[in-house]
This record gives C-alpha cells, structure tokens and sequence, in this order.
C-alpha cells in the first residue's frame, strides 16, 4: 500500500502540493481508507548517532512526521528525548546533517531542507513525502555539578558566612576527586557521603576525598552527595550544687534524654540543670532531650538550679468584708505584718480593727501590725481581730424651738429606733433630718448595720415651709380657674396674663369680682403668712378707631371710634370720589392686598381688631378694554372720557362703535363719553376702525382693520 501510495503521489514534491492533495484524496475515501492514508500521509526520518558510511550499524532512532510539518532547529529531537539519550549517554547531539533521501538513495540536500551557514548543520526541514536519513554532526560531553550537602553540618567563610552546601563542577567521562570534608556538626564525626539524606545511615557510599566519575549523564544536571555522621559520646556527671543526695555520671549522645533529677533542697524547688554552678551556662530542663542546640560536645557536669519557694501569708478579714487576702514572699525572707486598715476595703462594717492573731477566736499568738516574721515552710495564717463601734447622736433645732438629749449606741444593739421630733417651728412642718455625713433620716427612722455610722452624727432638723393656695378665677374669661402654690413667709410672683377674653384686656387681679376688693397688679411679688388667697381677673373693654384714606381720590371722611361693646357696627359709607374711577371696596393696604370690606360692612365679633386700622378706598377704571386690542391701535383715558387711536399716516379712516357708523369724525382718533356707556357695567361694547392706505402697485386705497372691545361701569 505504501508502495502503491508513493507511485500515486510522486508529484508531490513539495509541501504546497502534498497539503493540497491530502484533503482531496480524503474527502473521496471510506474510513478505513482514511485512516490508511493519514498513515501513508507520514514520513519517516531515521536519526543516526554517526554517518551510516563510517560507522555501520550505528544506533538511530526512527521518528514519523505529517507531509507539511515545518521543524525548526530547536524542534529537531535532543537528548532530552530519552531515545536519543540512549544514542550516546553522557553527551549531547551538536546538530543534525543531512545524510540521504532511502527511497531514490539520492545524498543531495532538497531545496525543503535549510542548511546553517556556520557549520552546515540543518536549522529547518519541511516534510515531504520523501524519507530522510540524518546524522549527529558531533557530541559534546554533558557538564553537571556535584553538590556536597553538609546534612545536618556546616561551615564558616572567610567572611564569616555559615554555609551548609560545597559545589564542584564535572564533565562526563573525566574523573575527579572528591574534595576534603569541610563540615562539622556538633555531637557528630564526619564519616564520607551518602547519595541520600538518610540521617541514621553511619556507613558511607563514597569515602572522603574519593576519586568519581561519570556520576550524571544529563547537561546542567545536579547530582547531591550528603555528609555521613556517626554521633560522638560524652561523660555528663551531677552535681547537687546546695542540694542534698545522689545521682550517678553517664555516657550520653545526641537524642538522649537526661535521666530525672534526684536532689533536694529545703525551702527550694529545683528548675533545671546548668554547665555553670551560677546557671549562666547552657540550660536543661529536668528530663531534657540532648538536641544539636544545646549537647555540651565534651564531657560535664550540670550543676543543679534552684529557685526558692514562695510561702503565703494569709489575712483572714474574719467575718470582715474581704477574705482572704494573701501576699507571696520567698522561703526565708523577712515579713512586715501589714497594718489591717490598710489593706484595700480589709474591714468589717461597724467594727473597728484591733491586731492580728493566729487564731480566728484571738486565743492564739498575737501580731500587731508592723511586726515582723521569717517565712519558713509552713508560711502564715492571721485573722484579724474587731471591736465594736459607737455613736453619739445630737439634734440640732436649725431654727425651731425645744429640746432633745443625746444618744449613745453601740454598733452589737442595733437597730435602734431614733426618738420623735419634738422641736417645733412656726409656719413650718417638720420634714427630716439631716446628718453631717450627708443622709437625710426620717422622723423617728431605724438606725440599722445598713445606715451605720461611727464617731459622732449631728441631725438637724429641716422644715418645709407651710403652703398657701392662690386661686385664680377668669371672671368672664376663657377659663374657669387655676391655681398657684405659695410657701410661707417666701416671696413670690403671681402669674400674669393667664386667662384671655375676646374684646377686653387683662388689667391685673383683684379679690373681688367687681374690682372693689385689693387690687394686685400681674406678675406682682407677694408674702403669704395666713391664710389662702382668691383673685380674679379683671378686664377692659377694648376700642378700635377706624381711619379712612381716599387713596388718590378727593373727598373727607370722618374717623370712626367704636368699643368691643358696641358691636355690631356698621362702617361708614364710602364719601370720597375719583373722576374716572369707580369705588371697590376697602383694604389694609393702598395697593388693594390684604383683608378686604365692602362699603356698609358690619364689624362683629368676628372680624374684631383692636387699636387703630387704616382703611384704603380701592379704585378701578370706569372704562377698561376687554381682551386684546389690534396692534397699532391704542386707548387714553380722561377723567369724563377716553380716546381710541392709530398713527395718522392713513389716507382716510372710518370708525365704527358698536355697529354703526361715527359719522362726524373721520380723523384718526375717536373719544368717547363715560355716561354714553354707564348703562350695564357688564355690556362689553365693540369699536372698529378701518383705515385706508394708498397701495401703489394696485394704483388705489386698500383698507386696514383694527378693532377693540371695551366696558363702561357707572360713577
């Protein structure tokens, strides 16, 4: 079949024309005859190790290529492709030549493959149907680089840089020699290399200094060898170093466990172990594992390390209100007995603090504070010793007159009931008492362990002045009444304005309703010392004067003067006129804003105000145009009529109101009577002018229009 295939397509010489066919031929195939030429549509380039003329039966490796693949120099096969590695192992290929073509044992280079202008190696082939023979143009040895890992060890620099890895470089088929060890590792003797980390592993794959070769067969391949070590042994012997017993030397190496501390020492616990008695040496813990950080790497001795034990002296508050209270001091050490007032809240309620004492019931050894005590094993319990305290009670009148004795009490008879007032004070009643430490007592209160005091307590009495009740009555107003509390014998306001009523002022108070009782102004400051006080508000009448202004008209009127009392009132008519304009109404303001009132309005209750008001007349024309006027004509008004009128660069005009014809007057302006049109204020009359102008294309007048609608109101 293949046979038959390269007869079929021996034209194709070239990739253009193989990768135009192949499709062709496909698309006209089963699939078993597609998958039979994607197989033919391959070629075959066999790789020698050297030429096949110098060497026969040199080894070669066989790869197969699509028809129109394009390889590049770097696609070419490497001794990275582990078949080519096995062509020649330690070196690598320097370039493929071209050898010959297997099917027409032709040696000439086709125009399809490249050759490299420096050593005439291939640097680009694009496949054909042709085969192709290649050869190695040479081999280079592979370098790589041996690493000597320390494992575990190290070294220093010259510049005192600690270092854990040695390399030395290596070319395939040249021999070396290994070099010198120059690691150390504390607690180990360097014994050769291994080819692995086994840190256990105490026999050695190569010896110091051994001669090697040929250890990589890959370019730029690291090949690691890992120091060998074999741990050392050392003598550590014991010392009790202040303590007391036994413990014999032994033979430890790295990873070892010290055996468990045997010594004592009284009043000491023991805290590890030091190459140095002072413990400014290396430290262990007691059962410590020897580790490469801290193996002494020569024989020792560790010395004991104690720290002294703390003991505790104990304040038992014995039914005070802390207890205990403890403080630490190391075994030995010489104690202060503490002063019990001093301790933070060390105190029981209602007892004063006497001295210590071992035992709870004081039968024990006593200690007064300040003594001092060495701490031994046992350390120290103290229960603080009470005794009870005392009060002595005096009543102050503050003011008020009578007596009262003193009291006494003690802190074990409570509670104890304090006795009655009995101080009395005039426009005052008793209300509590007040102490000298701040807490107010009630009359006869129950002195108890929970207000407690000690020493001395002064009450005094505190009286609430008496109160008196002032009753405010509106007499007339908006409400019925309110009233006021006032103390005796203490200064006070009344109230003011509290009451309103529509029409009147509030003048002041007075006890009776009429005003014929006292008289009190608002807000005035009086004393009550007898008796509850009744006011009533009184009131006056309020005036309201109405001034008239013609605002542009002409005419007087006369002010108009009325009482809340008079109501209703009707205002004045309106007495002013204004030629040309007809009266509206009133309003608060010559512009016409604000409240309005028509002329003959009543003032009632409603509409009521007080002082003085200005009332403005409100005018409007009696003639006014309705709508929109024609442009070019306009309106003047007058005071009995008003005019209508256009520019006068018309030849002739006619008017016309309402209709008909203003036969007597044809110039370009018309006045008109206001009592002509004062009939119906709500007629809308019409006025329309034609105008005529000459138009000298049409070689005659030609008229204009102009129109406008106006209303007349009566005077």
């Amino acid at each position: 079949m293949k046979r038959r295939f390269f007869d079929a397509v021996r034209c194709l010489t070239c990739a253009a024309c193989a990768l135009f066919l192949v499709p062709v031929l496909f698309l006209s195939c089963d699939d078993d005859m597609k998958s039979s030429l994607e197989r033919d549509f391959m070629s075959e380039y066999v790789y020698f190790a050297a030429s096949p003329e110098e060497s026969l039966g040199s080894e070669s490796v066989t790869l197969s290529y699509p028809i129109g693949t394009e390889l590049s120099r770097i696609d070419l096969p490497t001794v990275a492709d582990a078949r080519f590695a096995a062509l020649k192992p330690g070196y690598t290929v320097d370039g493929w030549l071209y050898y010959k073509n297997p099917l027409t044992d032709s040696y000439d280079v086709p125009s399809t493959v490249t050759l490299s202008d420096a050593d005439g190696t291939i640097s680009r082939i694009i496949v054909t149907s042709y085969p192709a023979w290649l050869y190695a143009s040479g081999w280079s040895a592979v370098n790589y680089t041996l690493v000597l890992d320390a494992n575990g060890g190290s070294y220093t620099n010259t510049d005192g840089i600690t270092k854990t890895q040695v390399t030395q470089s290596f070319v395939y088929d040249e021999s070396q020699t290994l070099p010198k060890n120059i690691f150390s590792r504390k607690g180990y003797t360097f014994n050769g290399w291994n080819v692995a980390a086994h840190r256990n592993k105490t026999t050695p794959d190569y010896s110091d200094g051994e001669e090697v070769t040929n250890l990589a067969t890959t370019e730029g391949a690291t090949v690691t060898f890992y120091a060998c070590w074999v741990k050392d042994s050392i003598t550590i012997s014991f010392d009790a170093n202040g303590g007391t017993g036994s413990m014999e030397s032994i033979q430890a190496q790295i990873d070892d466990t010290l055996p468990e501390n045997q010594f004592t020492r009284t009043g000491w616990s023991f805290a590890g172990w030091s190459t140095s008695a002072d413990g400014s040496g290396t430290y262990f813990a007691d059962k410590a594992v020897l580790l490469e950080s801290n193996y002494p790497n020569e024989n020792c001795t560790l010395y004991a390390q104690w720290q002294r034990n703390t003991y505790l002296v104990t304040y038992n508050a014995n039914n005070g209100r802390i207890t205990p209270y403890t403080e630490s001091y190391e075994y030995g050490s010489s104690v202060t007995i503490a002063d019990g007032t001093s301790i933070s809240e060390f105190e029981t309620f209602g007892y004063d603090f006497v001295d210590w004492n071992t035992a709870a019931d004081g039968s024990g050894a006593t200690f007064k504070s300040g003594d001092t005590f060495v701490i031994d094993e046992n350390g120290l319990t103290l229960y603080a010793q009470w005794r009870a305290q005392t009060v002595t009670i005096t009543f102050d009148a503050n003011g008020g007159t009578g007596a009262m004795s003193a009291l006494t009490l003690s802190y074990d008879e409570l509670p104890v009931t304090l006795p009655e007032n009995a101080f009395t004070r005039v426009g005052y009643s008793f209300a509590n008492w007040d102490s000298s430490v701040g807490t107010s007592y009630d009359d006869q209160a129950r002195i108890s362990k929970a207000n407690w005091v000690s020493g001395t307590l002064t009450l005094t009495a505190q009286w609430s002045a008496n109160p008196f009740t002032v009753t405010y009555l509106s007499n007339n107003g908006t409400s019925v009444q309110t009233t006021q509390t006032f103390y005796y014998d203490v200064a006070q306001n009344l109230y003011g304005e509290v009451f309103s009523r529509t029409g009147y002022d509030f003048i002041g108070w007075n006890t009776s309703a009429d005003g014929s009782g006292t008289s009190y102004a608002a807000s005035e400051t009086i004393v009550i010392t007898k008796e509850d006080l009744t006011l009533y508000a009184q009131w006056s009448v309020q005036t309201l004067t109405i001034v008239f202004d013609a605002n542009g008209g002409t005419g007087t009127m006369a002010a108009q003067t009325m009482t809340y009392e008079d109501l209703p009132v009707t205002l004045s008519k309106n007495a002013f006129s204004y030629p040309g304009y007809y009266f509206i109404n009133w309003a608060l303001s010559s512009s016409g804003s604000g409240s309005k009132y028509g002329d003959g309005t009543a003032i009632t209750a409603t509409n009521w105000v007080t002082g003085t008001m200005m009332l403005y007349a409100v005018w409007s024309r009696r003639a006014s145009v309705v709508g929109t006027m024609s442009t070019g004509l306009s309106v003047v008004y007058g005071e009995d009529d008003f005019t209508f009128s256009v520019s006068d660069m018309y030849s002739s005009y006619k008017w016309l109101v309402d209709g008909e014809e203003v036969t007597n007057n044809t110039s370009y302006s018309i006045t008109l009577n206001y009592d002509d049109y004062d009939e119906d204020a709500t007629k809308t009359h019409s006025i329309i002018l034609i105008a005529y102008e000459y138009d000298a294309d049409l070689l005659t007048d030609v008229p204009v229009v102009f129109n406008a609608s106006f209303r007349v109101h009566e005077e």
